[in-house]
Parts: structure tokens; sequence; C-alpha cells
């Protein structure tokens, strides 16, 4: 008995809910409910597979990003490499142009000296000459 008014309260609250609607119409909203259901399951595991696929295709683009930017570093490090070499040759080479050049330059100033000193001496002796004339004829016009 107690059962039976269970039975009875449970089927008055789903008629209620329900609305008083004959079971057929139950039957198709719920068969609805349930296509819409296994539809949108159906949905989201394409979402899910699809984004799976985007992942990997993501995972292979940042792999080859990855790839190319090391060797672009490494060709970035190599031409910084190879520039630094260069421009400590030329380098080199510059300082040894100007170490020529101050090289003739000493050698044309010590010419220079050189012939100063001569020019010098010549001038000294030319001197030396002339005060000793001088003095020869300096000492025979107190003679006269």
């Amino acid at each position: 008995m107690e059962a039976r008014n269970t039975y009875q309260e449970n089927l008055i609250e789903l008629n209620k809910v329900a609305g008083h609607r004959p079971r057929s119409t139950l039957v198709l909203g719920i068969q609805q409910e349930n296509n819409a259901i296994w539809s949108l399951q159906h949905e989201n595991d394409e979402l899910r597979q699809s984004l799976t696929e985007h992942q990997n295709a993501l995972d292979l683009i940042m792999t080859k990003y990855r790839q190319q930017m090391m060797k672009f570093t490494k060709h970035q490090n190599i031409q910084i490499t190879e520039n630094a070499y260069q421009a400590e040759k030329q380098y080199q080479e510059e300082n040894i142009e100007l170490i020529d050049k101050i090289h003739e330059m000493a050698a044309v100033m010590r010419h220079a000296a050189d012939v100063d000193d001569e020019q010098y001496l010549r001038d000294y002796d030319e001197l030396s000459r002339l005060e000793k004339e001088n003095d020869i004829l300096g000492g025979n016009a107190d003679d006269i």
C-alpha cells in the first residue's frame, strides 16, 4: 500500500513537471534531446580532434621555427666572427701601412738632419776660416 501511494505521488509529480502532456510527446521530446545531446557530443569529439591536429601542427611549426632561428643565429655568429676577423685584418694592414709611413718619414727626417748637420759643419768651417782670415787681415792692419 505504501509503495502504491509513493508510486502515485511520483506519478502526480511527474505529471506536474510534464505539464500533463501525453507520454508519446514526452518520449518524442526525450528522443529529440538525446539526438541533440548525441550531436553535441559528436561535435565536441570533432572539436577535440581538430584541437589536437592544430596543436600538432603548431608544434611542428614551432620546431621548424626554432631550427631556422638556430641556423640564423649560428649564421649571424659566423658572420659577426668573420666581420671581426676582417676588421682586425684591415686594422693590422692599416697599422702596417702607418708603420711603413712612419719609417719612411723617419728616414726622410734623418736624411734632412744629416744634410742640415753637413750644412752646419760647412757653415762652421767657412765661419772659422773667415774668422782666421779676418784675424790675419786684422793683425796685418795693425802693422800698417
